[in-house]
């Protein structure tokens, strides 16, 4: 990740900034009342291509388990393509396919639970010193096996970059967004998904993320929360490739 690609201006960081802590001490003070369960197991595979200056792809694999085993029960595969309006802001579309089996059962079929899904997105990315923020914007079209339903998905987040010299190719950066989710047959909030983290930018290709990330759950009866103990690998093919062309 580049720190230095998304500078703006210190007045409209200054207001954003608020705005991004006023949405979080909204969407925290909901979570007061909820039951929360067993830390559970989330890992993912998020593959980077980039084909020219506008136009950019996203992979990801995300495997989780409600106890915290191998005993994987879900599992979701899915692609973005970008395209760059500008060098902070993007347009994209996505699709993927989302698997959810019973608690334990290793993907066990009998039980499955599907859903594809399509959407579209919104990003814009903006920096101030080593904090560089994200907000994100994205509609969403799901096909589940109960039906079709619609929904809106607003995350706003930001990372630090903890090196002490930002040109080094290995750096460390602290990571925390929080996200929304709004279905659109009705004004209410259904889920928020909180993720605090940290990384390391192991080489120009390689990227570690770990943290917890936690999805809470609103109804009537009381809300609900479930942390997960998450680690991702981030690749970069695009830096191979050229790496490869160079050589």
């Amino acid at each position: 990740m580049d720190f230095r690609n998304y500078q703006t201006s210190l007045l409209n960081i200054k207001i954003l900034f608020r705005l991004l802590l006023g949405f979080w001490i909204i969407t925290i003070s909901r979570q007061e009342a909820h039951s929360e369960t067993g830390l559970g197991n989330w890992n993912a595979l998020i593959l980077k291509s980039k084909f020219s200056e506008k136009w950019s792809m996203i992979q990801e694999n995300h495997f989780k388990s409600a106890d915290f085993n191998l005993q994987y029960d879900y599992y979701e595969i899915k692609e973005t393509v970008y395209y760059a309006i500008r060098s902070n802001f993007a347009t994209a579309l996505g699709t993927g396919l989302f698997h959810t089996c019973d608690s334990g059962t290793l993907f066990k079929p009998k039980e499955a639970r599907n859903e594809l899904r399509t959407w579209e997105e919104l990003n814009f990315k903006h920096a101030l010193n080593r904090l560089i923020f994200e907000h994100r914007g994205r509609i969403e079209q799901r096909f589940l096996s109960s039906g079709y339903q619609n929904r809106f998905r607003y995350r706003i987040g930001f990372m630090a970059n903890l090196n002490q010299d930002p040109k080094k190719p290995s750096r460390f950066f602290l990571s925390f967004n929080n996200e929304l989710y709004i279905p659109l047959d009705g004004i209410k909030i259904e889920k928020n998904r909180l993720f605090t983290g940290a990384g390391l930018q192991i080489n120009h290709n390689a990227t570690l993320t770990f943290g917890r990330l936690s999805d809470t759950i609103y109804n009537p009866a009381g809300n609900s929360r479930k942390s997960y103990l998450y680690m991702a690998v981030v690749y970069n093919l695009s830096r191979t490739h050229a790496h490869n062309t160079v050589d």
